[in-house]
């Protein structure tokens, strides 16, 4: 027997005895918020239903390819965020763990986890089933659930691997090329998972080729369906293998990441994080209080504000078209991606201990001001592409949608402040405020 999966059980345990409502809720929201949303959605995500054949297989295969692209890269982060920067690797590594069996655990733990939202992503096409559309939702569902498989195996491959690439002497000169401001050995964990992606958009392609020759009746169709499963399954075959030996030399490369960073910054560069100009227009009493937020978001969260972008990228490709329905397509992504990716202002909060605050003499209403600030300006990441890309596409329109997005995000940015100190109470509120939000911001523009 596996002893990890040994050990991931005794860890569900404990969380379920420690927090019993938490560890239910975590795995039922994302399905519950995609059923809610389901109805509210149809008009801009199935707008295509009653139109002929022909329209529903275009519309329902660009719809499952962006749902799979979503899943895929929803993966590869979380992955990045287990595997490397992980909790688990500080108390592991002093022991001689067992690379193999410990990737083989992770894997199935890392399906379980993320489960809950490819639950979400399905019941989104619920109203497939009402109009009558039963075949095209049975062939979407090998189509997502073959994305989010292929997310999670593509995540070990390409991390895994950028361990072993930072390494290895005939990648040097790449990634010298390639790493920018970053030390060299950086670059490889920095472009893994845009490699990881594109392999994963290049077999959602082929599957939506396929779904809609399938829809279309054309039997070549079917055997396309199974490209996001094949890759999954031959993006994992080398990971077990490359686990032997990548997960002991990932600990060594994050030192000397880090270590490189340290001697680069010097007292006079010790304020450089992500977003440090923000501090330049806000108050002098806050300044430190959000400088060490931004620090500690970018030190524990790179994953999620990364992911703020890829999620900001997926709405400006919605709003890229000159089409009528650009707009409230655009709205409904962005608008699904700040009510994600506004959790973390309840992260920055609920990961730390209860006693940090005390412990570093930090009043209360600077450090929630200044997490609600911190928030607001992550959140941007969401805003931003798909605001460029209706300006560029529509015009002056691009003023309505960057209206009602800063007003979705501040409120999320507020809701968070408050929420967050509630602590474990904060997990239960979130998703009904964050739910009404989005409705509230999807309809002004339907």
């Amino acid at each position: 027997m596996n002893p990890y999966r040994k050990v991931h059980r005794l860890q569900r345990r404990h969380r379920a005895r420690a927090q019993p409502l938490a560890t239910g809720w975590s795995w039922l929201a994302p399905a519950l918020l995609g059923a809610l949303a389901a109805p509210l959605a149809r008009p801009v995500l199935l707008w295509f239903l009653g139109d002929s054949r022909p329209a529903v297989a275009a519309g329902l295969g660009g719809l499952c390819l962006r749902l799979g692209l979503a899943l895929c890269g929803l993966g590869i982060l979380l992955v990045h965020e287990r595997v490397v920067r992980g909790a688990e690797r500080a108390v592991l590594d002093p022991h001689p763990v067992q690379p193999r069996p410990l990737v083989t655990a992770l894997g199935p733990r890392m399906l379980e986890t993320t489960a809950g939202v490819l639950l979400g992503a399905i019941a989104l096409l619920a109203p497939l089933l009402v109009a009558g559309e039963t075949r095209g939702f049975m062939l979407a569902l090998p189509v997502l659930i073959g994305a989010w498989g292929a997310g999670v195996s593509l995540g070990f491959l390409a991390q895994l691997g950028a361990v072993q690439a930072a390494r290895s002497p005939a990648f040097a000169r790449l990634l010298e090329a390639l790493r920018g401001t970053a030390p060299p050995m950086q670059a490889a964990l920095i472009w893994a998972p845009g490699l990881a992606i594109s392999a994963g958009g290049a077999a959602l392609v082929l599957a939506d080729r396929g779904l809609e020759r399938a829809m279309r009746g054309d039997p070549s169709g079917y055997p396309l369906l199974a490209a996001p499963f094949a890759l999954a399954v031959l993006a994992w075959l080398p990971v077990p293998a490359l686990a032997e030996r990548a997960w002991y030399p990932a600990t060594t490369l994050l030192a000397e990441i880090d270590a490189a960073w340290a001697a680069v910054e010097g007292p006079a560069r010790e304020r450089h994080v992500y977003l440090e100009w923000v501090l330049r227009w806000s108050p002098t009493g806050l300044r430190p209080h959000l400088l060490r937020t931004l620090r500690a978001g970018w030190r524990a969260r790179r994953g999620w504000i990364a992911g703020a972008w890829g999620l900001g990228l997926l709405s400006a490709i919605a709003g890229w078209t000159d089409a009528p329905e650009a707009l409230p397509h655009a709205l409904l992504v962005a608008a699904t991606g700040l009510c994600l990716t506004g959790a973390l202002g309840i992260l920055l909060e609920t990961c730390d201990p209860p006693w940090l605050g005390a412990a570093l003499g930090v009043p209360r209403a600077p450090h929630t001001l200044a997490r609600g600030l911190a928030t607001m300006a992550y959140l941007q990441g969401v805003v931003l592409p798909p605001v460029l890309a209706v300006l560029l596409r529509r015009g002056i329109e691009a003023l309505v949608l960057l209206g009602v997005l800063e007003a979705l995000a501040l409120a999320l940015a507020a809701g968070c402040a408050a929420l967050g100190q509630a602590r474990r109470q904060a997990w239960f509120l979130y998703p009904p405020l964050a739910l009404a939000l989005w409705i509230l911001a999807t309809r002004s523009l339907m």
